[in-house]
């Protein structure tokens, strides 16, 4: 029984062993996840950003369309001029 629990010691420790390149690479993921997360938020930032230019210039599209109808239509006639 003494030699069981010995080899069992030794994979335990071994194992115990392996954990400390786990947890190296567990901290580079860990960096590379939050390096990720900057990455699409200044993504989603950049993407606000054109979609505010969008909306702004289809704003002003809506603007120049309706100038035009108005611009096109006959003006009524003036009375006295």
């Amino acid at each position: 029984m003494g030699a069981a629990t010995d080899n069992g010691g030794l994979a335990f420790r071994a194992r115990f062993g392996e954990n400390g390149a786990v947890d190296a690479q567990h901290g580079r993921a860990e960096e590379a996840g939050e390096q990720m997360h900057s990455e699409l938020d200044a993504i989603q930032e950049r993407l606000r950003s054109l979609k505010r230019t969008l909306d702004a210039r289809e704003a002003l599209v809506e603007v120049d369309d309706e100038q035009s109808v108005e611009l096109a239509a006959p003006s009524p006639p003036r009375f006295g001029a």
